[in-house]
């Protein structure tokens, strides 16, 4: 969620740099053409620089500097929560100020999506209905008043039941074919569809106001050059006050600021000096890809662990990730460093178990992977490597004693079954396998956890087999009762 977020602050932010930077050098000369060209391609700029990443920032950081939840990095580990597996503390997610905001964007974007579905439903429903006519290998369709008179894609919609003289008629129609031909409806359509994604981002209303202004001003200097009476073609502008029934993905003749689109067919041609404006676009599209393609890293320096007590496992990636049980029960146990390839990547774990994320590391498969976990301890608790053998060639899980089993059978009676060790203290206990019905599931690697079998596909009244094989103190099934005995 937080790499979701920040991208879309960054594409915001450039947005806004773009067009701000159009505003101040580009919106008020006549090179229209250029200006629909910025400002699409200031879009795609927007979009596509945050997901670029060409070299990192690197600032060094004395770990116990800081708070140590500001230090570790958080995509590098997660706390071990599976489906079918319980931790008390997990069950109920926490709604915090993040998870707020992300619901009230979630629910803006089905609004705005709604809204977009009924829109393009309704139109493609009345050109079906509608009656069409052909007119240079485009179709005419005739709105009945319902419409005002606009293109989109291929249609033409017109307003048949306004009065027009044949001249203004020609007017028109050469105004909306130029829409037609430059795929104006396909900015709209695009601007509608990011309307969607960042309707909290007022920038995007600018685009799409700007946008829309501009195929007008280039539609009315194309019929101008075909028809220099200035006056009567803005004098067949002002009397298209008609009702705009919210049609946003057709180009409408009738749009509103009537007054802007005189003025630009009014106004001189901008010189050719004007068109240096356009090369500072350069250097500002320049500073955000810098801004951007740069990743923050942080390294962190190890904590002196005077204890000097660890446990490391070393192997080559086999595409799993390390999963790592810590007895966090002992008030003065803490782990102070965790190292892979020498290098700290966590710091003051105090979860009761959690995944080492070697791929978010960048490790690829068959890398060569040490990993070693540095600890104080006054008694002879220890983390212990779960699974040390997703790294190939890794030695065994080194816990002391045989490998113990607890089996219980029964019949399914759609209840979970429930597990912990109260007597925990040190290394000395590890579930290592589950079986349910000879399936492996996954090892929780935690002291209390819950045996999903509605996840294993069973019906009420199934047999059902559970074996939990594990080193040291036996633990405990606290709801032996719900697998009824055969």
């Amino acid at each position: 969620m937080n790499d979701i977020i920040l991208y879309m602050l960054k594409s915001s932010v450039s947005m806004a740099l773009l067009y701000v930077a159009y505003s101040l050098f580009f919106k008020n000369t006549t090179y229209f053409q250029l200006n629909r060209f910025y400002l699409i391609l200031s879009l795609f700029i927007s979009l596509i620089i945050p997901l670029i990443t060409i070299g990192k920032i690197t600032v060094n950081e004395v770990a116990g500097s800081t708070d140590p939840a500001t230090t570790s990095i958080e995509t590098i580990y997660t706390p071990i929560v599976r489906a079918q597996f319980y931790m008390a503390e997990e069950v109920y997610p926490k709604l915090t100020f993040p998870f707020f905001l992300f619901i009230i964007y979630v629910a803006g974007v089905l609004i705005f999506l709604i809204k977009f579905i009924f829109q393009i439903t309704r139109l493609f429903l009345f050109l079906m209905k509608g009656t069409e006519m052909t007119l240079q290998r485009y179709s005419v369709i005739s709105t009945e008043g319902k419409y005002p008179t606009s293109s989109f894609f291929r249609y033409i919609l017109w307003n048949n039941k306004a009065s027009y003289s044949e001249a203004d008629t020609d007017r028109i129609i050469s105004h909306e074919l130029i829409h037609i031909k430059q795929l104006h409806t396909l900015d709209n359509v695009l601007l509608e569809l990011l309307k969607i994604v960042y309707w909290f981002n007022p920038f995007i209303y600018l685009y799409n106001k700007s946008i829309k202004q501009n195929h007008e001003y280039i539609a009315d200097e194309r019929v101008l050059k075909t028809n220099s009476n200035v006056e009567e073609y803005t004098a067949l502008i002002n009397k298209q006050i008609l009702n705009n029934l919210g049609y946003q993905l057709s180009n409408n003749f009738n749009m509103s600021n009537l007054q802007k689109r005189v003025n630009m067919m009014t106004k001189s041609r901008s010189s050719l000096i004007a068109l240096l404006n356009y090369v500072i676009a350069i250097p500002v599209t320049t500073v955000l890809i810098l801004f951007f393609t740069f990743s923050l890293k942080t390294d962190v320096t190890a904590q002196n662990n005077s204890s000097g007590k660890f446990i490391e496992t070393s192997g080559t990636y086999s595409g799993k990730n390390v999963y790592v049980k810590s007895p966090v029960r002992e008030k003065n146990f803490s782990i102070k460093n965790i190292f892979v390839n020498d290098k700290v990547v966590m710091q003051d774990q105090k979860t009761d178990a959690f995944e080492i994320n070697l791929k978010t590391l960048g490790f690829k498969k068959n890398d060569a992977v040490a990993i070693r976990i540095e600890y104080t301890s006054e008694t002879k608790a220890a983390p212990v490597f779960i699974n040390p053998e997703v790294l190939k060639g890794a030695a065994s899980v080194s816990v002391k004693g045989e490998l113990k089993k607890i089996t219980l059978n029964g019949i399914y009676k759609d209840k979970n079954i429930y597990v912990t060790n109260f007597k925990n203290q040190d290394n000395t206990y590890c579930i290592k396998e589950i079986k349910v019905n000879d399936a492996l599931v996954n090892n929780p690697a935690t002291d209390s956890f819950e045996i999903d079998l509605g996840s294993k596909k069973l019906k009420n009244g199934d047999k059902v087999s559970i074996e939990l094989f594990y080193y040291g103190i036996e633990p405990k099934i606290l709801n032996p009762e719900a697998i009824a005995t055969q």
